[in-house]
């Protein structure tokens, strides 16, 4: 689901809880080093070039420690990067997505149900809006892989499944009615600053 220049604040227990981490960002091997598959932009306004993308994206990975992996043989997931014009106006209304797919056969996925490839449960990287400048594209282009590799980063530390762990646990207790919802936020606030802590 896009989102359209327009940010929710969503309050719900399971978003809340699972705003970081996700088991379906997690990734085989090593996760510091990852193919990247940039989509051609096709004609736009803005002079916008697959390799204007392609160095924006690169930059913004290598900034976070992560490799761009140029030799595919073998790979085990991709992260798919998608700007697309949509319309040929005076601007150019773009969408823009960023996603990490894993390939079915490595993660021992039916591929006659997820096919060759498949998205994994993550957070939204996407969203679609007006630009009349080239620069503007490309800050909401390093926003949504910012915001992705935030999960990634989180979701792949070598604790990520304990903490996953622990958040449902406080998500069990508040729906048996052991803790009220104030009082998950506070285990939670705590539980994320111990986390960090430790690092």
């Amino acid at each position: 689901m896009y989102r359209i220049l327009t940010y929710l604040l969503c309050f719900s227990i399971s978003t809340f809880a699972s705003a970081r981490i996700y088991p379906g960002l997690k990734v085989l091997g090593n996760h510091k080093e990852i193919p990247v598959l940039i989509e051609p932009p096709g004609e736009n306004n803005l002079n916008l070039s697959f390799y204007d993308i392609e160095r924006s994206v690169k930059l913004k990975l290598l900034g976070n420690g992560i490799k761009v992996r140029n030799n595919w043989n073998g790979i085990k997931h991709i992260l798919v990067v998608a700007i697309t014009p949509l319309d040929k106006g005076d601007g150019s209304m773009l969408s823009i997505d960023v996603q990490l797919r894993k390939f079915s056969k490595e993660y021992n996925v039916d591929q006659s149900v997820a096919g060759v490839a498949f998205e994994p449960e993550q957070g939204s990287y996407d969203i679609i809006g007006y630009s009349y400048k080239k620069s503007s594209a490309l800050t909401w282009l390093n926003e949504k892989v910012e915001e992705f590799l935030i999960d990634y980063l989180e979701s792949n530390t070598d604790d990520a499944v304990t903490i996953e762990e622990l958040t449902e646990e406080l998500n069990r207790k508040v729906r048996d009615g052991e803790i009220t919802k104030e009082q998950y936020f506070e285990k939670y606030k705590s539980l994320m600053k111990q986390h960090y802590q430790s690092k």
